[in-house]
């Protein structure tokens, strides 16, 4: 009779076992502890911002702060077109430099 002390024994063992996960809501606790241990690791890192976005924005920043303090490309040379502040090319120059190139016939 020695086998139902231990089937007794082993059918309590099944049944805390189960309790104790259905307390948890049959969660794994290795997953679960994992879980835990990446967001505490998130929350220490740094945030790097995405470089496209943050190179885009420090433009925008130069942009109009030229805009603002008067330096760097005026509003008209940067549209194109106009000699002037910008240091651009004008239409007359262009021609004249084209005419000089050396075309094969």
């Amino acid at each position: 009779m020695g086998c139902t002390g231990s089937k007794n024994a082993q059918q309590r063992r099944e049944a805390e076992a189960y309790a104790k996960r259905k307390k948890t809501g049959f969660k794994d606790p290795g997953l679960e502890q994992h879980r835990k241990a990446c967001v505490n690791q998130k929350k220490r890192l740094r945030h790097i911002q995405d470089p496209d976005k943050k190179r885009n924005q420090k433009q925008q920043e130069i942009h109009t702060h030229q805009l603002k303090t008067g330096k760097g490309p005026s509003p008209a040379a940067a549209g194109g077109g106009g000699g002037g502040a910008g240091g651009g090319f004008n239409q007359a120059e262009i021609m004249a430099a084209k005419a000089n190139l050396k075309h094969r016939h």
